[in-house]
């Protein structure tokens, strides 16, 4: 190979590998703003701010702050505070000035149910 054709191919396998990871983060990760408006039922998170989410978590861990579907599909911001062998999480909100979603309202909350978990916050 000619050296132009090795930068050819250099340049090819970047833009390859460049677009492969794009893919990739676009797929595992998502961007959500908090709403302005209103409060944050967590505490460490504030109304607009912007969290990056993980929704490939490779596995939960207590205290994590995660996005929850309940069973009727509204999605909620909660703390995971207790893991069950074979019935899930509870979970609970810190903002005693912000209720969140009922704990004893969405149970013990299977892992299917587990949206994301936040990785990120950048405050307004």
């Amino acid at each position: 190979m000619t050296p132009k054709q090795w930068t050819t191919a250099a340049r090819v396998f970047t833009l390859g590998a460049a677009c492969c990871g794009a893919v990739y983060l676009g797929g595992r990760f998502d961007l959500v703003t908090l709403p302005r408006e209103g409060c944050s039922p967590v505490q460490r998170y504030s109304p607009g701010s912007r969290l990056l989410i993980d929704r490939w978590a490779p596995e939960w861990v207590e205290g994590d702050c995660v996005f929850v579907a309940d069973s009727s599909g509204v999605i909620h911001l909660v703390l995971l505070s207790e893991e069950r062998a074979g019935e899930g999480w509870w979970t609970e909100t810190d903002a005693k000035d912000c209720p969140g979603v009922d704990p004893s309202e969405l149970g013990w909350v299977a892992e299917e149910r587990l949206l994301g978990r936040v990785v990120l916050s950048l405050a307004p």
